[in-house]
């Protein structure tokens, strides 16, 4: 298994974790990134637009992705379906609504 960081600079305005351009796009789509993206040490500033641009584990200890935010964030249907996808792979201990 790989991994890339995202780090903590903010690219057009936005952070780099909330960067589907960027992460999505070009690293999981035009690069065929199979790996997982991980943040830097507090490079990680949401929960929603962060999972929605493709940052799969926030790290050191989770801020932004814990289960209530989460959580919150599905039942809002804040984050996209494909991302949905991604979750359960790394949240398993967790129930997602249905």
């Amino acid at each position: 298994m790989s991994f890339v960081s995202s780090r903590g600079r903010r690219i057009n305005g936005d952070w780099a974790c909330e960067q589907p351009l960027t992460l999505k796009d070009v690293l999981k789509t035009w690069y065929n990134f199979s790996g997982f993206v991980v943040s830097d040490w507090g490079a990680c500033h949401s929960t929603a637009p962060s999972i929605n641009a493709g940052l799969d584990l926030e790290m050191p200890k989770d801020v932004h992705f814990t289960e209530e935010n989460i959580m919150a964030a599905l039942e809002a249907k804040n984050i996209t379906t494909d991302r949905e996808r991604m979750l359960p792979a790394l949240l398993v201990h967790w129930p997602l609504p249905e």
